[in-house]
């Protein structure tokens, strides 16, 4: 990625100026800008710091400084009131929320990630060709760095170290200018740091497996392009999963994106777009179901197409030739087949952000049973990957909380939810489209792996099944999930925890 002489460790909390390590897992912050704004704004002592940020060998006309102590004050004074400055003191801000979530999901890598690296970038006058090797994409008409991270391991300890890239052009964007939201930006910051935390998977050789789709495979997942959106239906599970899971551990911050969030799910109109070169395009079943034709054309020798109300898009697959034609789909949520809703990222943000809001007695018991579910798809089990799964580990934990003693209290006090609540949401999700035997495959498939002991939800579930469709479809488009009446989500999994609160239904 880059060349670092020194290795400075900022842990993120300031005290009496020094900056000290942290525990478990280090996180080291660079600041990149073009090269003779760097030399003149980093002299002195703080001169030695500089180094360039090439693309392997080539230079790109930027330097980086890791920033410390010595080299903090010149950042913040030299570049002051840009939105990196603000991130980077909300980083380093002990008492920040930022800075508390982040640490948060330090632990859902399992130990794996030892350091993350934070790059932020000065990219307001735009980066050259070839930029940092990595996210350099078009923001508002100049190229700078769009917000993207991953993680990668060290061939010899087997130790993953993680790094994400931010720049200033796509903090002004997602945040706006008019009234900046800086929860918006917040949750990307978050949406990035979860990548570092979901280590990759490696093959015998020590080469990366991104995901099953192989070489290029998130091209693939994405739909054929190097980007997705939200309310796009993606090449499996597993990649909406982790985009969708990445981005709700920001939603409790971030109001606007939580209120849009529930306001798309209560819409009847089609608003699940699908790609004519995505793998569910070779679906019949998903494919020509009810649809809208949002926009078609030919796609041209740049391989760039502009659908109406979207950014453009690159198709970057080698098998997509220029002069066949692109198509994009929309479809109502009750005509996606159920076994393909997960496919999308907001879906999954529904199933985390209720699960989060409604599962237990408080969110913050919420959060830590999730990121223990969360830490059972870690390498070796990171093809365990799927939302099925998550349901059987967010139930085994729920099961466990009803043995303690502040289980007990809840119940108590009706405050209690039966682990069969995980399966139910999952359910309402995908509309109850999914037979009872697909269902019990995708709940239980590799349990070993995923959970010692299955949770007794796991089959006393389907004797429930009926019962909570019969409360949920109602609110949910019409009887059965069957129609274009009116969608009220949260009625629906509201009515669905009320029912699994009856301590008739609690199980341990």
């Amino acid at each position: 990625m880059k060349k670092h002489i020194r290795n400075i460790v900022l842990a993120l909390a300031v005290t009496a100026g020094i900056i000290p390590a942290l525990r478990a897992q280090q996180i080291i912050v660079y600041f990149h800008g073009p090269t003779a704004a760097m030399t003149t704004n980093f002299t002195g002592a703080t001169a030695s710091y500089i180094q360039p940020s090439n693309c392997g060998a080539t230079s790109y006309g930027f330097s980086h400084v890791v920033l410390d102590n010595q080299t903090a004050p010149v950042f913040r004074s030299a570049f002051a009131g840009l939105k990196i400055v603000q991130t980077y003191d909300s980083l380093t801000n002990a008492s920040s929320i930022l800075r508390r979530r982040l640490m948060q999901l330090r632990s859902m890598s399992n130990g794996l990630v030892d350091t993350v690296e934070i790059n932020l970038y000065d990219d307001r006058a735009g980066i050259a060709a070839p930029g940092p090797c990595k996210c350099r994409d078009k923001i508002g008409g100049v190229f700078g760095v769009w917000p993207c991270a991953s993680s990668e391991r060290n061939h010899t300890t087997r130790v993953y170290k993680g790094w994400v890239m931010l720049g200033e052009l796509a903090a002004n964007h997602i945040m706006g200018t008019s009234s900046p939201d800086w929860w918006a930006w917040y949750k990307t910051v978050v949406h990035e740091f979860s990548h570092t935390q979901f280590a990759l998977e490696y093959d015998a050789s020590n080469r990366i497996v991104r995901n099953k789709w192989g070489n290029n495979g998130l091209a693939i997942s994405y739909g054929g392009d190097k980007g997705h959106w939200g309310d796009e239906l993606q090449a499996d599970e597993q990649s909406a999963l982790d985009e969708g899971l990445a981005t709700f551990w920001g939603l409790e911050r971030h109001t606007n994106g939580r209120n849009y969030l529930l306001n798309w799910l209560n819409r009847n109109d089609s608003r699940l777009f699908l790609g004519s070169h995505s793998f569910l395009t070779g679906v019949p079943e998903m494919w020509n179901r009810p649809h809208v034709m949002e926009f078609t054309t030919t796609i041209p020798a740049s391989r760039e197409v502009t659908p109406p109300h979207r950014s453009t898009i690159t198709l970057v697959n080698d098998y997509i030739d220029t002069g066949a034609r692109y198509e994009l789909r929309s479809y109502r949520w009750l005509d996606v087949p159920g076994r393909y809703v997960f496919y999308n990222e907001m879906m999954f943000q529904a199933y985390a952000w209720f699960f989060f809001d409604q599962a237990l007695p408080s969110r913050t018991e919420a959060f830590d049973v999730m990121m223990r579910a969360c830490q059972v798809l870690t390498p070796p089990n990171n093809r365990l990957r799927y939302p099925g799964i998550l349901a059987t580990a967010l139930a085994s934990e729920l099961e466990a909380y009803a043995r303690t003693a502040a289980g007990r209290a809840a119940e108590t006090n009706h405050r209690l939810v039966s682990s069969m609540f995980a399966y139910a949401l999952y359910d309402i999700v995908t509309h109850f489209d999914i037979s009872d035997a697909e269902l019990t495959q995708r709940f239980s498939i590799s349990r070993s792996l995923s959970t010692a002991t299955p949770p007794q939800a796991l089959t006393q579930y389907f004797t429930h099944r009926a019962a909570v469709k019969q409360l949920a479809c109602p609110h949910l488009g019409g009887p059965n999930c069957v129609g274009t009446g009116t969608i009220n989500f949260a009625r629906a999994v509201t009515e669905v925890k009320n029912y699994f609160t009856d301590s008739s239904r609690i199980l341990r």
